[in-house]
């Protein structure tokens, strides 16, 4: 870990910054994510909530994911980094990525 200055700007590896705020820094290689703090789940369960669909077709155990609640472990222990709206030949599509 080095300090560079370029162009009368200072770059500080941000785990040195972390760590000497006292911080756990955390990585994960395969998906490309750093944890910076606690590195804890959210866990979500089958809810009893009862949502219609356009049909008005009634689902129960529908899950409700905000982005600020990213990642979150699933009761089946699948992890979902993010969710993002994808616009393909045919329709728009949820892309996950777990």
């Amino acid at each position: 870990m080095q300090i560079i200055l370029k162009q009368n700007r200072t770059f500080v590896p941000l785990r040195l910054v972390s760590e000497g705020l006292g911080e756990k820094v955390e990585c994960d290689k395969i998906g490309r994510w750093v944890w910076i703090g606690n590195k804890d789940f959210k866990a979500y369960e089958k809810t009893n909530y009862v949502f219609n669909n356009i049909k008005d077709k009634k689902f129960k155990g529908i899950i409700v994911i905000k982005e600020i609640d990213l990642p979150v472990r699933l009761a089946n222990g699948q992890v979902i980094y993010s969710l993002e709206l994808v616009q393909r030949t045919g329709g728009n599509y949820i892309q996950i990525r777990s």
